[in-house]
């Protein structure tokens, strides 16, 4: 009988029904036991790998890491069982020796530090195949992680002329130091670039007997290293960390030594095997040219194209890139080589624990003007440098590149991967993390927008175009170019830094020559295009300049908003801390300076007050005005039209009696403009009996957000319109209107309440409501104004008692802004004189009069108003 898997799922539910309520408690509970193992085994697996990245990874990483590792132990021990075929290598040494290298590993245990010298070595033999050789080490390493265990790890000299693999020293170290196999695909893909690299292989190795296991065999530096890879002896200079480590180990108990000891600046630059260099007339020349080429660059004093074989440096900092090899940079690891044919010094591949995961490339970020020099900032600031430096990013992470790496070394790396199986079965080998991190160094090279331009200024000579880099790589500026035709080229190569985070965008203002025939009227600003590229890189790249300037000083250093008050230094004004009072004093006082008044005060002046504005000066008050004339004695604010009038702005209330505003302009100080003469903004007024004429703007007096009360005032000869009421909500009472160029009051989503008001003469209208405004007006009388009541864009009038006298049109409704709507108005009482179109009423408006509905006139009246046929051009 053979048994259908598709009825399982069936089969299951039907025994869980039948099972007792024993049976399911108990295969509940072992299901909740395995899925809190699982989740506490994969916590711990996750916090190994954040301990070993410093880096989170994403939850299909982690799966792809659980699945390589923890589900291919038993192939991985099968296969390093019978393919792992690794060069057994022995180590012998009396008891007394290896005693001493135990207490040095015990007291390295205590500080944390390895501190390691010449006196620190032991003699020894090694044993490979049939060799025995005669051999002196030490322990080695910094941290003591090295130090764990058996495994310790060793620097062996060889004496003599014998030779291991052609070697004459190397370091034996746990293959977790350098972070596997990683480290060996890192020098095979340097040596693959010509790029000097370490031979570094995995061996068998036991001490005194006892098998300790598969080590990483590493080369050092000396000749050999050298004349392998075709090149001729040369000295081998780094900058020295014994301060360093010394520093660390005497503090170890301080996250931040103070001494400043374990910075790359208090390190020599050294020289390996110094002492044979210093023997040798010609290797101490090289040494002394190659470690002043070393000592010039890292204080900034010569660019890094200068000292070094550019070309490899950059391709080693991009392939470090490429394999996730942060460490080899890192100040103390860095090691150069001296070529006495080219004079150029050349990196050394040292150190890269690879295999990680990076989040920009080296060259992204980095300051061009950091004055706490190091080598990589250093380095990177040479644009010539970095012009390479992307040559290389772009060809290593073309497409085939990685791939090509990966295949050449396949069978060695297979090879590799079977011996360090044999005992570390659970290693995790991914080409993954190269594809992740070509996948950043593309995005890097390809931003979506590199930079800003802006138009900064122009003469009749040259055009200043204002440059920010906004993005991680550095850039090159090649040309400007005016509607895709004419070419203009700086004199010099410019070079934008990179940007770097959390600090603003840095800008330079660069100049472009003009061609003398090039004509003055025309205006360049809004079609210019900046071409430029990433350094170095394949791909030019155009972005439009901006028609205007990044920011303006002059503007801003002529800013009355953001200038300090002065009204403690100007005679006519009297301070009173204590009171919170600020008078001005009677007189008549003519004001050269721009004022500002701050906030917190009573402004306060009486009768026989005067104050004469001069060309382009302002009164800016953020405290309220109580102003106090009379009829024979008014305060007086006045200019000869050139006076840029006054605004009060976030006040209480204001009260104005027999105060006259004569003469005066609107505010307009360098881009900042107030459109009338006199403005209250979020700042309530009562006026009584006081006078806005002659004023040279658009309007003679404008309420903005806030509440007011008129009475009794008067208007007269207004260039434009004559009140201008802007959400605010108020009462005009006994108020007059002489003369007015455009309207004499005009609303605009505000509330207004209008009695007993007499308009003799508007170029506009005499009365509007617009922008969903509400009015009630009472007693009013309009004479000679080419239009007399308008209601406009869903504002609602109501009238009562209205002559109107001679005129245009009588009364309009009307759609100004179509979002708004139609509107309405009922008038009771009207009286028209003289009126050469008593209505003009659009398609949709509500108009009764005297209790009968006025029928539309028109479909769309506006086209017929602003000066096309009635009325004046207006903003309105």
């Amino acid at each position: 009988m053979r048994f259908d898997l598709t009825q399982l799922p069936t089969w299951i539910m039907n025994r869980w029904r039948r099972s007792s309520g024993r049976m399911k408690t108990l295969v509940a509970t072992v299901v909740l036991l395995l899925a809190f193992t699982a989740t506490s085994l994969g916590s711990m697996y996750y916090g190994v790998i954040l301990n070993k990245t410093r880096r989170a990874i994403t939850w299909d990483q982690m799966l792809e890491n659980v699945l390589g590792t923890k589900l291919a132990i038993i192939p991985h021990w099968v296969q390093g069982q019978i393919f792992g075929r690794p060069d057994r290598l022995g180590i012998s040494m009396d008891a007394t020796d290896f005693a001493k290298l135990q207490m040095k590993r015990d007291a390295a245990l205590k500080t944390g530090i390895l501190n390691s010298g010449d006196d620190d070595f032991v003699p020894a033999f090694l044993h490979h195949g049939d060799m025995t050789t005669e051999v002196r080490m030490r322990l080695k390493g910094d941290w003591t992680d090295q130090l764990l265990g058996d495994k310790w790890s060793f620097r062996v000299k060889i004496k003599g002329d014998a030779t291991l693999f052609g070697m004459k020293q190397f370091s034996l170290h746990h293959p977790r130091a350098r972070g596997f196999a990683y480290e060996w695909l890192f020098h095979r893909a340097l040596k693959r670039e010509d790029i000097l690299g370490l031979r570094y292989d995995f061996v068998q190795l036991s001490v005194n007997g006892k098998d300790l296991g598969v080590y990483a065999l590493e080369e050092h530096f000396e000749k050999r290293l050298i004349e392998s890879q075709r090149r001729r002896e040369g000295p081998i200079v780094k900058m020295n960390e014994e301060l360093l480590w010394a520093d660390r180990a005497s503090t170890p108990s301080l996250s931040r030594s103070p001494t400043g000891l374990q910075s790359e600046q208090a390190g020599f630059v050294d020289a390996f095997g110094l002492q044979s260099v210093l023997d040798s007339k010609g290797m101490y020349k090289r040494f002394v040219l190659g470690g002043s080429l070393l000592e010039a660059v890292r204080s900034g004093e010569m660019p890094a194209h200068k000292a070094f074989d550019v070309q490899r440096l950059a391709t080693y900092y991009a392939l470090c890139d490429l394999l996730g090899s942060e460490h080899a940079v890192i100040w103390h690891n860095l090691r150069f080589y001296y070529n006495p044919v080219t004079a150029l010094l050349e990196p050394i591949g040292f150190d890269a624990n690879a295999g990680h995961l990076i989040a920009a490339p080296h060259g992204a970020e980095r300051r061009w003007d950091d004055p706490a020099k190091d080598f990589k900032n250093v380095v990177f600031s040479d644009p010539l440098f970095c012009q390479e430096y992307t040559r290389a990013l772009e060809r290593l992470s073309a497409p085939g590149y990685l791939e090509s790496l990966l295949a050449d070394t396949h069978k060695d790396l297979n090879h590799q991967l079977s011996i360090l199986y044999r005992e570390f079965p659970w290693v995790y080998f991914s080409p993954s993390v190269f594809q992740r991190n070509r996948d950043v160094i593309v995005a890097s090279l390809h931003p979506k927008a590199a930079l800003h331009a802006y138009a900064h200024g122009r003469t009749p000579e040259a055009m200043e175009i204002e440059l920010g880099n906004i993005q991680s790589m550095p850039l090159e500026v090649e040309s400007i170019s005016f509607r895709d035709s004419l070419v203009l080229r700086p004199s010099e190569r410019i070079f934008l830094a990179p940007k770097v985070p959390d600090l603003p965008v840095s800008y330079r203002v660069v100049t472009f020559a003009l061609p003398a025939d090039f004509p003055k009227n025309v205006k360049l600003a809004r079609d210019l295009k900046v071409q430029y590229r990433i350094i170095g890189a394949s791909l030019a790249r155009t972005e439009a300049v901006f028609a205007w300037p990044r920011q303006n000083n002059e503007v801003l250093s002529a800013d009355l908003v953001r200038k300090d008050p002065n009204v403690d230094r100007l005679p006519c004004f009297a301070v009173d801390e204590a009171a919170k009072r600020i008078t001005i004093r009677p007189g008549r006082w003519e004001i050269h300076e721009s004022v500002h008044i701050p906030g917190g005060y009573d402004v306060v002046a009486g009768p026989g007050t005067e104050l004469f504005l001069d060309p382009n000066v302002t009164i800016l008050s953020y405290s309220r005005f109580l102003f106090r004339g009379s009829a024979e004695a008014p305060v007086v604010i006045r200019s000869d039209g050139r006076g840029r009038g006054v605004l009060v702005a976030k006040t209480g209330e204001s009260s104005l009696e027999h105060v006259h505003f004569i003469g005066l302009a609107n505010p307009n100080l360098n881009g900042w403009e107030v459109t009338s003469a006199v403005t209250f903004y979020e700042a309530p007024a009562h006026f009584t009996q006081c006078v806005f004429a002659d004023n040279k703007c658009e309007d003679a007096l404008n309420m903005i957000r806030t509440t007011y009360v008129m009475e009794n005032c008067r208007f007269a000869n207004t260039q434009s319109d004559a009140f201008d009421a802007d959400f605010a909500d108020g009462r005009i009472v006994g108020t007059s209107f002489e003369n007015c160029g455009n309207d004499a009051v005009d609303t605009s989503g505000s509330t207004t309440e209008v009695v007993d008001m007499q308009v003799n003469g508007t170029n506009d209208k005499g009365i509007s409501a617009g922008e969903n405004s509400r009015m009630t007006a009472r007693h009013v009388r309009l004479r000679n104004t080419a239009i007399g009541l308008a209601s406009k864009d869903r504002s609602q009038m109501h009238v009562q008692d209205a002559t109107l006298d001679g005129g245009g049109v009588g009364v309009t409704l009307y759609v100004k802004k179509p979002e708004f709507g139609p509107s309405a108005m009922d008038v009771d009482g009207l009286v028209m004189a003289n009126i050469q179109m008593p209505y003009l009423v659009e398609k949709g408006a509500d108009l009764s009069v005297d209790g009968t509905r006025i029928a539309p006139n028109r479909i769309v009246v506006r086209d017929e108003l602003y000066g096309a046929r009635w009325g004046m051009a207006t903003r309105r």
